[in-house]
């Protein structure tokens, strides 16, 4: 009996790793952000298996570092949670700071988690990131009974790797978010936009509310690459996003979108604007007040174009007017910009 909590421990870890490389799967193939209260909840779950009856706590730090506050337990608490806190003062700072690698032994930590709980037969370590304290694992175990030293032993290591599956999946996530931002322009890109389409028209479809998309792309855009190069174009697709990206308040923008909407560069030149909560309507008023906002720019190079100015053409599809799901609906904007085009370029026209 006395290698069953050893035993435990190990499946746990087995399962912990599998499950978090499965999550992170799943967010490469479906191209959806990660999850990180399944993370830190698998995470519990695995960390009170190792003791049965007892409950595991992650509790986060603040701002400041000098308090750590409930985020996630894996059973009902037997204590009020808004009351869980956990409070370092200054020498405890110090003590933790200045040696973070034997953060797990520290008996000033341990003394708080029971103090906070009013028992000192439960398991706390301390979560640490670049040498700074981020967060806690706590375990409850029953009343009738206190941790084995056996069970004591396997937590440590348990933790250890939870520890650093909460790390990694910070650093995934961090990366995944880059993934889906467009270097030139700052704006979301083509990934992102497939991953934000279908959850903004369900909750369009849950709510009962409108959603329309602007389907825009700079006109003669191999033109003004020809004759003013690379660099320039680069240059004018900059410029141009700032439009899509512009919010109220700013002299300088000749006109701006809603905080709600949502701007992705989709191709070259290429550009999808999100219209929550936007009929038909609204949507061509806004992508006509964007067309002569374009048109009346200055842009550089804008003299090598065929109108002597650089131009867009916008395409509107509305949900659930012209579309009822996220391909068609792009399809259709995607027809009204392809129409808007063959109309000579500068116009916007509706599904």
């Amino acid at each position: 009996m006395a290698d069953f909590p050893r035993k435990q421990g190990h499946l746990n870890q087995e399962q912990l790793l599998k499950g978090f490389l499965n999550i992170i799967k799943r967010c490469q193939c479906e191209l959806i952000d990660l999850d990180r209260s399944e993370i830190q909840f698998s995470c519990l779950t695995n960390l009170a298996g190792v003791v049965s009856g007892s409950s595991a706590i992650l509790m986060l730090a603040s701002e400041n570092g000098s308090q750590l506050d409930l985020e996630l337990a894996s059973s009902p608490l037997t204590c009020d949670p808004n009351l869980l806190h956990l409070r370092l003062s200054v020498d405890d700072q110090e003590k933790i700071f200045l040696s973070a690698s034997r953060l797990a032994t520290l008996s000033c930590f341990s003394k708080m988690a029971a103090a906070a709980f009013g028992r000192d037969d439960l398991f706390a370590r301390a979560l640490v990131q670049e040498n700074r304290i981020v967060g806690a694992l706590l375990l409850v175990p029953p009343k009738d009974r206190p941790l084995s030293a056996e069970e004591n032993e396997i937590l440590h290591p348990l933790a250890a790797q939870i520890d650093t599956i909460l790390e990694s999946a910070e650093v995934f996530a961090s990366m995944l978010q880059q993934s889906m931002i467009d270097d030139l322009t700052g704006m979301f890109n083509h990934r992102y936009y497939r991953n934000r389409i279908p959850a903004e028209l369900s909750r369009a479809s849950r709510h009962g509310h409108p959603l329309s998309l602007l389907f825009c792309e700079v006109d003669d855009f191999g033109i003004y690459v020809q004759e003013n190069g690379r660099l320039a174009a680069n240059l004018l697709i900059s410029e141009f996003g700032q439009y899509l990206k512009s919010r109220p308040h700013r002299d300088d923008i000749l006109f701006c979108f809603r905080a709600s909407d949502i701007p992705v560069r989709f191709g070259e030149n290429q550009f999808i604007v999100i219209l929550p909560e936007t009929p038909k309507d609204g949507a061509i008023t806004k992508a006509k007040r964007l067309a002569q906002a374009v048109e009346s720019t200055p842009f550089i190079g804008r003299q090598s174009q065929p109108s002597g100015k650089v131009t867009v053409s916008v395409g509107i599809a509305s949900f659930p007017d012209s579309a009822s799901d996220a391909v068609a609906i792009l399809e259709a904007a995607d027809q009204a910009l392809l129409q808007a085009s063959k109309n000579g370029g500068n116009q916007v026209v509706a599904v």
